[in-house]
């Protein structure tokens, strides 16, 4: 059976609903083929606390996802305003300048928008 391709970027903003998105990603790496799939993860507002390398709570799960392809971004303004230093978030994870422009223009390159 041939596994399904997508191109999908997850919405989050809230830190309690990582469970929910990091459940979400695992359950469609089940069903889609990693290597041509793009998947992304990003985070704004009070989620990208979650991204730093001293909050350990989701760091393991993110780094394997991350392993099997994801991609974690934080928006920099975000970051910016929780005054969070690039250089204290995880290995994996990517900023960008700002996480609502990311959404849109994934949403014109045609990704699925999902935020839990």
């Amino acid at each position: 059976m041939e596994m399904s391709t997508v191109q999908v970027i997850f919405h989050i903003d809230e830190t309690n609903k990582w469970p929910m998105v990091l459940a979400n990603v695992k359950n469609l790496l089940k069903v889609v083929d990693p290597q041509h799939s793009h998947i992304v993860v990003l985070a704004n507002s009070q989620a990208v606390l979650a991204y730093t390398a001293d909050s350990a709570e989701h760091q393991p799960v993110m780094a394997s996802l991350a392993a099997d392809g994801v991609c974690f971004e934080a928006c920099q303004n975000s970051l910016t305003g929780l005054k969070i230093e690039r250089d204290s978030l995880s290995e994996f994870v990517q900023v960008v300048g700002v996480g609502v422009l990311e959404i849109i223009e994934k949403q014109s390159a045609g990704y699925a928008y999902i935020r839990p």
